[in-house]
Parts: C-alpha cells; sequence; structure tokens
C-alpha cells in the first residue's frame, strides 16, 4: 500500500507545482510550442472533463464519489502487480489534484492546447494515461491467463 501512496503523491504534486509554476511565471502569455497546433496558456477551467458545464455542489459530490468507488474496486483487486501499482497512483494522483483544485478555488489550471482539442493539464494526462495503462494490463493478463497450453 505504501508505493501507491508514494505514487500518488508524486503525481499528485507534479500537477499542483507544475500549476503553480505555469500561472506564476506564464501569467496571461502564451508559448507556441508546435506553432499554432500546440500551446501552452492559462485557461482557468470551472467545468468537468472536455469543458462539460456542470453545478459547483454537483462536481465535488461526483468527484468524491467517483474518486471513492475507485479507491473501493482497487481495494478489493489487491495485491496489485507494478504496473497495475503504477496505474492506480496516477489517476488517484491527478484526479485528487483536480478535486482539491475544483474544491479550493472552483476550477483547475488547464495549460497544455492543442488547436482540435479542449485544454488540458498533467492531472487529465495522468488520469487518461493511468486508465490506458490499467485496461491494457488487464487486457494482457487475461489473455496470457486464457492461452491454452
Amino acid at each position: 500500500m505504501m508505493p501507491i501512496f508514494l505514487l500518488t503523491v508524486l503525481f499528485f504534486g507534479i500537477d499542483l507545482i507544475s500549476k503553480y509554476l505555469l500561472v506564476e511565471f506564464l501569467k496571461n502569455e502564451e508559448v507556441q510550442i508546435v506553432g499554432d497546433f500546440l500551446t501552452i496558456k492559462i485557461v482557468k477551467n470551472p467545468d468537468l472533463a472536455f469543458s462539460i458545464p456542470f453545478p459547483h455542489l454537483a462536481k465535488i459530490i461526483l468527484s468524491i464519489v467517483i474518486i471513492g468507488v475507485f479507491v473501493y474496486f482497487v481495494y478489493l483487486e489487491r495485491p496489485l502487480s507494478k504496473l497495475k501499482t503504477l496505474a492506480v497512483s496516477m489517476i488517484l494522483g491527478g484526479g485528487l489534484a483536480n478535486f482539491l483544485e475544483r474544491l479550493a478555488f472552483g476550477e483547475v489550471v488547464d495549460f497544455i492546447d492543442f488547436s482540435f482539442y479542449p485544454s488540458f493539464n498533467l492531472a487529465d494526462t495522468f488520469i487518461v494515461l493511468g486508465v490506458g495503462i490499467y485496461l491494457w494490463n488487464d487486457i494482457k493478463t487475461k489473455s496470457i491467463e486464457k492461452k491454452p497450453e
């Protein structure tokens, strides 16, 4: 359980520190990484994923329920492989960082902006990568278990 806690704190910290530094030093400037295709700019997002509008209290309650259910299912699945431990830590670290920021400020800071996609942050990236790693590991593990000898 300790590696999940430490890795969760790591991902949580990376996200919050990245947002703090970018807000502090970037201010209202925009940095083009790949022309207009990929830019770094501060976007205050009061909505949920993909900028879906939702009442503030509902967002808080929904976040608590989702994190709680996720933790419960992870608890039931113990022990976790190293890869699943990494995935769970990424999901929890990202989810908790966005939750805390939403709770404290009513919005999250997004800063990665692809011209064709809603802006997002590292917490969102950790969540998506964590889910992908978790599912890939599940599929890989189940396909190995089902192989005839």
